[in-house]
């Protein structure tokens, strides 16, 4: 199964979790997808956590402050400066931004 999240703060009124596994039943896919509310000052610290996932996408404060932790970035996400999905790609992070695509 694989393993996504969302990562951002406060998350207490996403509907990620929900509609991310209604699609995935919709693709006759079983995921697990869950919710990393990471405040700013904490997200170094804890970035860590989100390597075993597959991928997890981001919301606000945290589209910016991932850049550069992550392993590299996509054409998008280096045009708008902005990362709002991140994948595991042979264990390597790679951001992306898929609101202006």
């Amino acid at each position: 199964m694989k393993r996504f999240a969302i990562l951002g703060y406060p998350l207490g009124h996403t509907l990620s979790p929900k509609l991310h596994r209604l699609l995935a039943e919709q693709l006759g896919e079983q995921i697990e997808y869950s919710i990393c509310a990471i405040p700013p000052e904490e997200l170094e610290e804890h970035f860590e956590e989100l390597f075993c996932l597959d991928g997890f996408n981001i919301t606000i404060p945290h589209k910016m402050a991932v850049i550069p932790m992550v392993d590299r970035l996509d054409e998008s996400a280096r045009r708008y400066d902005s990362v709002n999905c991140v994948a595991n790609v042979d264990g390597k992070l790679v951001g992306y931004n898929t609101d202006c695509d």
